[in-house]
């Protein structure tokens, strides 16, 4: 691919040391990347993207002395920040321990560069997004990147949502509409909310499914208060992307749910047997709402098999600790 288009290309580098930052800025310009901009924190990464900048490419670090990026590239992977969701993220670090790597892939990234890293390996990554970036999914706690090694196997029915690609146009010489851009921005945006509804109908229903066995057994565990805060804060995001979906006229159901939620959380170790008893047709009808053409017996045995699968995790953690201890 020819270099003489590379000079339109706008790209984030963000790093705390100034030697790094001069060591890679410099190797694109010899690449021929002349739009690159420096930062040396986590605060002037975001400052630039909530601007009106619009990055065709970000490359960062992973940790600064002002925090982390990963929290940023999860809000602006959302809709939170910035003008464009789906700019590809370039994601360096010198200390690939597996805590680091999980947030990491957590957050949507799409390729993580550990040390040693040189400016060559960088660009090669930046060439791979330009000619074969992967398209997006979306699940109940993850928009980005599919990264899936082989997507035809397991979870096929996520489908896979092709994202505006900047860096690729500016690369091929084609010129960049704003307008046209923040159209196709909002057409895919409103896809992956659609599609984030449809998760979180499943993930609610495999809450509810791990939440009342324990109060049906008096066997309530702290993990169970975790269960039922992320089940409360889930409705409220499924309550509040329903707007301007075509779901919208389910509102009132999700609204119902996220009260019963709020309330079983407020007192999460006696709630209301009320409550409790309203938790099965709530969540059944959300996910009947949101998946109208599927059949309800096959999703209870799908929502049956997730229930058992992360029962399953769970055990073997225990016991892995057990064993530990």
């Amino acid at each position: 691919m020819a270099n003489e288009n590379f000079d339109k290309i706008v790209v984030l580098l963000a790093d705390a040391k100034a030697e790094m930052r001069r060591l890679v800025h410099d190797a694109f310009r010899n690449f021929g990347l002349r739009g690159v901009r420096d930062y040396s924190s986590v605060k002037a990464l975001q400052a630039s993207i909530a601007s009106n900048v619009q990055p065709d490419l970000i490359v960062t670090d992973a940790r600064f002395p002002d925090g982390e990026v990963f929290g940023l590239v999860e809000r602006m992977r959302r809709g939170d920040l910035g003008n464009n969701p789906f700019v590809p993220v370039i994601l360096m670090t010198w200390n690939a321990d597996a805590d680091l790597i999980k947030k990491a892939v957590d957050c949507g990234v799409d390729y993580i560069l550990a040390a040693p890293i040189s400016p060559q390996d960088v660009f090669k990554r930046i060439q791979i997004l330009i000619a074969d970036r992967k398209p997006f999914v979306v699940t109940s706690d993850y928009i980005g990147p599919d990264r899936r090694r082989d997507p035809s196997r397991g979870d096929s029915d996520i489908p896979l949502i092709d994202v505006p690609n900047t860096l690729r146009s500016r690369a091929l010489g084609e010129t960049v509409d704003l307008d046209a851009l923040d159209a196709m921005v909002q057409e895919t945006m409103a896809e992956v909310n659609e599609q984030r509804l449809i998760r979180h109908s499943y993930q609610i229903n495999l809450l509810v499914g791990m939440i009342l066995p324990a109060y049906a057994s008096g066997k309530v565990t702290p993990e169970i208060q975790i269960h039922v805060q992320k089940l409360a804060a889930v409705a409220e995001e499924v309550r509040d992307r329903l707007i301007g979906s075509r779901f919208e006229h389910v509102g009132e159901l999700c609204q119902n749910l996220s009260d019963v939620a709020d309330s079983i959380h407020s007192n999460w170790e006696k709630p209301s047997r009320k409550d409790i008893d309203l938790l099965t047709p709530l969540s059944q009808a959300v996910l009947a709402s949101f998946n109208p053409k599927r059949d309800s017996s096959e999703m209870a045995g799908e929502i049956a098999g997730m229930v058992s699968k992360f029962s399953g995790k769970i055990n073997e953690e225990a016991r892995r600790q057990l064993a530990e201890a």
